[in-house]
């Protein structure tokens, strides 16, 4: 028996596959199904891009995707499309992003194509299961408000400052009567779209967490959070095939996506995980280790997660056990480590975990019939730590997350009976159980010295641009080009206007002298987390020019705003050649064709290629062009190009994804008018259509 993870190249191969007899499981998210076959099967490369043979424990299933971290992030972007491949996501601040594998290509084989010296390491992102870290004992009451000294430490938080603890876990009710407004820049990193609300009755876990740190306090309504009003959550949905049991599959390029989305969030100062599995993810972990590090402005984002409920005193739970993650476990209202917490020499510190009270998912597919649950297990004692956490930089946002390891380290209460050794650790509660009050009183009570600011790193301004029009300019009419600029990396300054000028010389020359025509300059602005900008320049050649060869050129930053390493890609040139304008003839046939010659795709995107054709003998100035698929939106343009008689023109245009169909489908262009008039002397070239394909 034989089985086989296969990756299918459209959603309507999918479908059709999905209820076959022997699938064995799918994995929506990545185009995938699970077969189960007595015998090889030869897959069908027209619908197929991808066969593997997995294990039957169903461990770890290649998602067709990898990782990839650089070293240099510009090149690295660079090798990866000068060699053709697909880039899924940019991940900038951890310096990954991901790609999409050539179809039937071993891993190994398309790795060693990518390390380089721009690319330290390429990752197979791997389809996993993690299990949820919940238990449902019950219990009563707000025990571990008490238990925390939680009044006495709001009380010293300074009023009117709101912050945001990222929960990655699976699906949240955020429209619960206790949660509405208490969650801010939520994401599903599975669809990567904003819907994080439950789709399976399994998905009741996260918004137990989530109103563990952000229930609405003091609103006659359910039960109050630790965040007392000023935690928020920013909730990451990480999974899909949630199960019964508490289990899910997620991978590491959905959870990379979710450390990007919680390092973007300036308001960000907690990570908390209430799951855990035992493989090690390296793009995940990396991803982790660089959000305690750089993230927060450089101050690093503390990062939790469930030491587990294994009753382990050796656990190997992941994330917990990986770098710079802070490994939570579990603790009761008699202040003893729980019963099933996991323990041991990894553990950092405890926190209550035994029915600690908050929101469950609204009606009959939540815990209990109240809409509020007694939530129980490492999954609840971790979000009580993450709300200790994001008390503590509200105090003192000026703290790292080296220099917060420290004021949690000393604000544990070393109780329980148990031995702590000559560092304050135990085995059985790690520094001991976290007390609030004092977590929160020691951190506005830090001396934080701020480490010397770093080393501008060294930026980059790349420049591109493209005629619009044809590389024949007459003298006197307007010419429209394209710029854009862009930084390979955050830009370290506020927003700032970045110069550029154009010019042309006669001949080739692309260096700017008192011989140069200046025609315009301008600036665009980059900076305070913008990495690009672009704007069209439309300008008339002077009629003072004569007509000839000349070179237009494009020079960016030269007044030297920005500190660059590389000034030699800063200026664009292209060869022009001026002519004289031809004057009207006095009467003359209008004609202007269409013709939809080609399609691509580009990263999702459907770019559609058409010539327009001046058939008459008079000159055309304007038309205007309805365009769209067949029996769908139309869009309508227009535009003054000029095309004089027997001149063509091929223009190629983006169309939205929102207006693109189920394919194959026909794509239409009409011209409906043309220099101002309903139709032209020839309506039989005024439409053309193109069947467009996946």
């Amino acid at each position: 028996m034989k089985i086989n993870s296969v990756k299918f190249k459209d959603k309507n191969s999918f479908n059709k596959n999905k209820s076959k007899r022997n699938v064995i499981e799918f994995h929506e998210p990545f185009g995938i199904i699970v077969f189960a076959d007595e015998q090889p099967v030869e897959p069908d490369v027209q619908k197929v891009s991808c066969v593997t043979e997995v294990t039957s424990d169903l461990e770890e299933i290649p998602s067709g995707l990898a990782v990839v971290r650089a070293n240099d992030y510009a090149k690295a972007i660079e090798l990866v499309k000068s060699l053709g491949y697909n880039i899924v996501e940019e991940f900038k601040a951890l310096s990954q992003f991901v790609v999409d594998m050539p179809e039937f290509t071993e891993f190994k084989d398309f790795k060693n194509t990518l390390i380089s010296d721009s690319i330290s390491e390429v990752i197979e992102d791997m389809i996993v299961k993690v299990v949820e870290q919940g238990d449902t004992t019950p219990y009563s009451g707000h025990w571990h408000f008490a238990n925390l000294k939680a009044q006495q430490a709001w009380d010293q938080l300074p009023a009117g400052v709101v912050k945001d603890i990222a929960v990655l876990d699976i699906a949240c009710d955020v429209n619960h009567e206790d949660l509405i407004g208490r969650t801010n820049l939520n994401w599903n990193c599975v669809t990567d779209t904003p819907d994080v609300a439950p789709v399976s009755v399994n998905e009741k876990h996260g918004t137990c967490c989530a109103g563990i740190i952000a229930a609405a306090t003091n609103n006659n309504v359910g039960v109050a959070s630790l965040g007392n009003n000023q935690l928020r959550v920013q909730f990451l949905h990480i999974g899909y095939n949630s199960t019964s049991s508490g289990s899910f599959s997620t991978s590491d390029s959905i959870l990379t996506r979710a450390v990007n989305k919680a390092m973007a969030n300036p308001d960000c100062v907690g990570i908390s995980m209430s799951f855990g599995g035992g493989g090690y993810r390296t793009a995940f972990a990396q991803a982790l280790l660089l959000a305690s590090t750089t993230g927060r402005e450089g101050k690093g984002i503390p990062c939790m997660a469930s030491s587990g409920n294994s009753n382990s005193n050796e656990f190997t739970q992941y994330p917990a056990c990986y770098p710079g993650v802070m490994a939570i476990g579990a603790s009761t209202s008699a202040n003893t480590r729980a019963s099933f917490s996991n323990y041991g020499t990894k553990l950092f510190a405890s926190a209550p975990g035994t029915s600690v009270i908050t929101t469950d998912r609204t009606g009959a597919d939540g815990y209990h019939p109240t809409n509020y649950h007694y939530f129980s297990g490492t999954s609840a004692a971790c979000p009580v730590f993450a709300a200790v956490v994001g008390a503590c930089l509200i105090k003192n946002p000026n703290l790292t997350d080296s220099q917060l390891k420290v004021v949690l380290a000393n604000s544990c209460r070393k109780i329980g009976g148990y031995v702590y050794d000559t560092n304050g650790k135990s085995l059985e509660l790690g520094y001991g159980i976290i007390d609030m009050d004092l977590a929160v009183r020691n951190a506005g009570q830090a001396v934080v010295t701020p480490p010397p600011p770093p080393p501008p790193a060294p930026i980059n301004v790349d420049i591109t641009s493209s005629i619009t029009a044809n590389s024949i300019a007459t003298i006197g009419t307007p010419l429209s080009v394209f710029l854009s600029i862009s930084m390979n990396q955050e830009p370290g300054f506020a927003l700032t206007n970045i110069p550029f000028r154009f010019f042309v010389n006669q001949g080739t020359s692309s260096e700017f002298s008192s011989a140069s025509y200046a025609i315009t300059s301008a600036f665009l602005q980059l900076g305070n987390g913008l990495y690009s900008a672009n704007t069209t320049i439309n300008f008339i050649i002077p009629t003072n020019f004569t007509t000839g060869q000349y070179t237009l050129v494009c020079q960016v930053d030269h007044t030297n705003v920005v500190n660059e390493t590389n000034e030699s890609n800063n200026t664009f040139s292209r060869a022009i050649t001026l002519v004289s304008p031809i004057p009207e003839p006095p009467v003359g046939t209008v004609d202007l064709g269409i013709v939809l010659k080609d399609f691509s795709w580009s990263s999702g995107r459907l770019r559609i290629g058409y010539d327009l054709k001046n058939n008459g003998s008079a000159t055309i100035n304007s038309f205007t062009l309805v365009r769209g698929f067949e029996g769908n939106t139309q869009l309508t343009s227009n535009s003054n190009q000029t095309l004089r008689p027997g001149q063509s023109v091929y223009i190629n245009t983006n169309w939205p994804t929102t207006l693109t169909p189920q394919l194959p489908a026909v794509f239409r262009a009409t011209l409906t008018k043309v220099n101002g008039q309903n139709a032209d002397s020839n309506a039989a070239n005024n439409v053309s259509t193109l069947l467009i394909t996946t």
